[in-house]
């Protein structure tokens, strides 16, 4: 039976045996396990490492550019691109209204053939930047070889 109603017995007294039917439970239980683990592949598929700068605590040791170099900076604003390296500065317009992500590319992989293996990015966004734009710019910036990627709050 499928209830979990108390069996009678003879003489008018309930037993305190129930019969539970663990057939639904089992369902559901097995539907969450396929469930966390077809997801759980996911966790890690979409994300990008991305380094906070330190803040001066007891620990923490500041990451020194390398000798002669200075970190590569991208500040994304509202009106684009401003990439800084080695005290040059590469302004990247909008482009028919959109960011210009094929020259920002572009400037990403020249600077990127002069500098060491474990080179870096600081990614600079000023208010206004829609996310998504500052994710296309990660990615850029993932695509041209660069190590690692510190987010500034600007």
């Amino acid at each position: 039976m499928a209830g979990a109603a108390p069996m009678q017995k003879r003489g008018g007294r309930k037993s305190l045996d129930a019969a539970l039917n663990l057939v639904p439970f089992i369902d559901l239980l097995s539907c969450c396990i396929a469930f966390l683990l077809i997801t759980a592949c996911w966790t890690q598929l979409a994300r990008i490492p991305v380094a906070r700068p330190n803040t001066g605590g007891v620990n923490e040791q500041p990451a020194a550019p390398p000798i002669g170099e200075a970190r590569p900076t991208l500040t994304i604003s509202p009106d684009g691109y401003t990439f800084e390296r080695g005290g040059a500065t590469v302004e990247i317009p909008l482009a028919r209204g959109d960011y210009d992500v094929a020259r920002l590319a572009g400037e990403l992989r020249a600077a990127r053939g002069n500098l060491p293996q474990e080179a870096g990015v600081s990614v600079r966004a000023r208010d206004g930047v829609p996310y998504r734009e500052l994710v296309r710019a990660m990615d850029t910036i993932l695509a041209a070889r660069f190590a690692d990627i510190d987010l500034d709050g600007a």
